[in-house]
């Protein structure tokens, strides 16, 4: 039992000696400036908070466009690969037509065929191209936000230093008033049994 008081009275030196140092390390200011500081740090963590939100409701409108193409990519796919094949097949039959007006009609097929597959093969590029545009948007939005969050906790840190300096300040300010107020008490005291000569002007 012994042993743990000890322990115990020993946690509460040591707690109080970081209380202490801790308060040592603390300035004090100039409260106008000191609370002008905080006032402006403030105002930059909410304007980069309101940054960070704005980029994260970006991020979410551009990841839902990334699943919308990919969607599209998706139902476009096999799609290619019908026309392909149709196309493969119309290719392999024409020279197999013997009638003039049915091979003209292969051929003019054969030709909507490929004018079809180019275009989709070009829709799926664009889509390709809009999803990475769209990811590497996301990935510059969210480095931006870790640069913001890391300012906003040094901002966080600072103001919660300023404002146990100015706490600080303040109590400081309260006691030299209450020492000024204390003298004021004693010059008025003093003026009653000090020689007329010795009172102050």
């Amino acid at each position: 039992m012994n042993k743990w008081v000890l322990l115990m009275g020993l946690g509460l030196v040591f707690s109080s000696y970081a209380q202490q140092a801790t308060q040592q390390n603390i300035p004090f200011v100039d409260l106008e400036q000191a609370k002008s500081r905080v006032a402006a740090l403030q105002q930059e963590v909410d304007t980069l908070e309101k940054e960070n939100d704005d980029l994260a409701k970006k991020n979410a409108d551009l990841r839902a466009d990334i699943v919308k193409n990919q969607q599209q990519l998706s139902e476009i796919a096999p799609i290619i690969e019908n026309v392909k094949a149709k196309g493969a097949e119309l290719f392999s039959i024409i020279p197999t037509i013997r009638d003039q007006n049915l091979r003209r009609q292969a051929q003019e097929s054969l030709d909507r065929n490929r004018e079809l597959e180019r275009r989709l093969e070009a829709r799926r590029q664009d889509l390709n191209r809009a999803n990475q545009q769209n990811q590497n948007q996301i990935n510059q939005n969210d480095r931006q936000i870790s640069v913001n969050n890391a300012k906003i906790q040094r901002n966080k840190d600072e103001i919660v230093i300023l404002n146990a300096a100015i706490s600080k300040t303040e109590n400081q300010q309260r006691r030299l008033n209450s020492y000024i107020e204390d003298v004021e008490k004693f010059l008025n005291t003093s003026e009653r049994v000090l020689p007329a000569d010795q009172q102050r002007n």
